[in-house]
């Protein structure tokens, strides 16, 4: 039996002639967090602000369900949809044959489990559908940099500055843990940041799915 698993990431924000460093930077933290899974990371096309609103996951899920179909002709072990909205994943688990999970129902249940209540911090004051689902009356509030309105935003040089008061908000509001609603926060290292600024547990999306889909790997592995 092998002692490693592959798991098969999609980024849903396209970037052309991306250098590796950006593309697998999801794929090195969730590596350094679990040194058992080995990373392969692809990017869907033609998504170059992400998924930012109902218009671009609309477009993108079926580019999500494609590149998955691949992952599993190729033999991953599990597949991540490294997005705070889990688009694509209700879909795709109906007939995937390995474990699914999306970054935002994951970063949602280790946030409830760090501490409650929780507040998000995304790309919207507005948390994707499906943190506030999971979180429901342990949701505190959401905030967002100022002038961040997609992924792209997080990038610009000098911006990790403007996530500071935004987080503080949400501390202000009550939260007792913060859910990074954005996988862009992971290739920043924003959660151990904003962490030692605000002596709260922060969540970093990327790194809450590998626990999960670790979990859901080794169970199917021992299980069938």
């Amino acid at each position: 039996m092998r002692d490693t698993f592959r798991l098969g990431i999609i980024r849903v924000l396209t970037k052309e002639n991306a250098p590796p460093d950006w593309l697998n930077s999801h794929g090195r933290v969730i590596e350094h967090f679990y040194p058992d899974i080995q990373t392969i990371t692809r990017m869907i096309p033609g998504q170059y602000e992400g998924i930012h609103d109902t218009v671009s996951q609309e477009k993108a899920v079926p580019k999500i369900e494609a590149l998955a179909r691949t992952f599993v002709s190729e033999a991953v072990d599990g597949i991540l949809v490294s997005c705070a909205a889990d688009p694509a994943v209700e879909q795709i688990r109906k007939w995937c044959s390995v474990p699914v999970v999306g970054a935002g129902r994951s970063v949602a249940l280790l946030a409830l489990a760090a501490g409650t209540p929780v507040g998000v911090l995304g790309i919207s004051p507005d948390p994707p559908a499906v943190l506030k689902e999971v979180l429901g009356g342990h949701l505190c509030g959401g905030t967002a940099p100022q002038g961040v309105t997609t992924a792209n935003d997080l990038y610009v040089p000098g911006g990790e500055e403007y996530f500071i008061a935004p987080a503080k908000e949400l501390v202000e509001m009550g939260a007792q843990s913060i859910a990074l609603a954005c996988t862009g926060f992971a290739s920043l290292g924003t959660a151990s940041k904003l962490a030692r600024k605000l002596s709260i547990p922060v969540v970093d999306p990327v790194v809450a799915a590998g626990s999960i889909i670790r979990y859901l790997m080794m169970e199917k592995r021992e299980n069938g």
